[in-house]
């Protein structure tokens, strides 16, 4: 199963320095992140354009040796598009989001 995400604008994440081509993240939370810390986590690099990332949910790293290994795609509670470690200006507005098998 994937998870796709359409932005319907350029995904417009800069920095203070105006820099892309950065690391974003989209965080998932199921029935299992029980904790505020627990997630699985997908990384992807945004450039200066339109874009559509599909996202193997297999391909999801958990966030810590408690979680399951498998995420089931019907027991995912939410989803958060993510940019941290640095200053960060962010604007973006999502299209369209969906599962496909």
């Amino acid at each position: 199963m994937n998870l796709i995400i359409n932005f319907l604008t350029k995904l417009d994440l800069k920095t203070p320095q105006d820099k892309n081509n950065e690391k974003y993240y989209i965080f998932l939370r199921t029935t299992g992140t029980i904790l505020p810390w627990q997630y699985y986590s997908y990384e992807f690099n945004v450039k200066n354009e339109y874009d559509e990332f599909i996202m193997p949910i297999r391909d999801f790293k958990k966030s810590g040796m408690l979680l399951a290994n498998q995420i089931n795609p019907k027991k995912i509670t939410s989803i958060g598009i993510v940019a941290y470690g640095r200053d960060h200006y962010a604007e973006l507005y999502v299209k369209e989001l969906e599962f496909l098998e």
